[in-house]
């Protein structure tokens, strides 16, 4: 089930959580980067310093939250996630796809394509964050990041039959 879950609510809750603590922007920012992906990590983090604070380990309770989500540093903005697992596990899975087989694509626009628009035996993998354009761009990225890799495979491949014709040739006289 996907749920959508607004940051100006969930923000809300930990201010609670935390006793009325205020964060600072840069580390709401950092938070917030984290939240849009993975709003389950965050919950759960805000949780176990929430009980931390209460139990009086720490003082500043969004700075610790921060350096725990620690990763990102885009500009302080309102987003929305949609949570559950089935976002989390299809995200991976398109990872897993462009890592083993859509790096194979000539094009990030046809890895594109295949996740949110036409592609798979039960339709695109990511068709429900079509309109999610940092998640794009995360696939596309991954495409370029491991694109090299099925080119040099590719490279190899085609070294390796040409050495298997040429062998195969040679040793059967074939063409002679």
């Amino acid at each position: 089930m996907v749920t959508d879950v607004v940051w100006s609510a969930a923000r809300a809750e930990a201010v609670r959580k935390f006793g009325g603590q205020l964060p600072r922007s840069e580390d709401e920012q950092v938070v917030i980067d984290v939240f849009e992906f993975m709003p389950e990590v965050v919950s759960r983090h805000v949780d176990e310093v929430a009980a931390a604070l209460e139990a009086r380990r720490i003082t500043w309770a969004w700075s610790v939250l921060a350096k725990r989500l620690q990763g990102a540093s885009e500009p302080l903005r309102e987003a929305t996630a949609q949570t559950g697992a089935s976002r989390t596990k299809r995200v991976r899975m398109a990872e897993g796809w462009i890592v083993n087989a859509g790096c194979y694509c000539d094009t990030a626009d046809q890895v594109i394509e295949e996740l949110f628009e036409s592609g798979g035996e039960h339709g695109p993998l990511l068709a429900d964050f079509a309109d999610d354009e940092s998640l794009r761009e995360r696939m596309a990225a991954l495409w370029r990041e491991r694109r090299p890799v099925a080119e040099r495979a590719d490279r190899e491949h085609v070294e390796r039959m040409a050495a298997w014709r040429k062998g195969y040739l040679r040793r059967f006289k074939v063409g002679k």
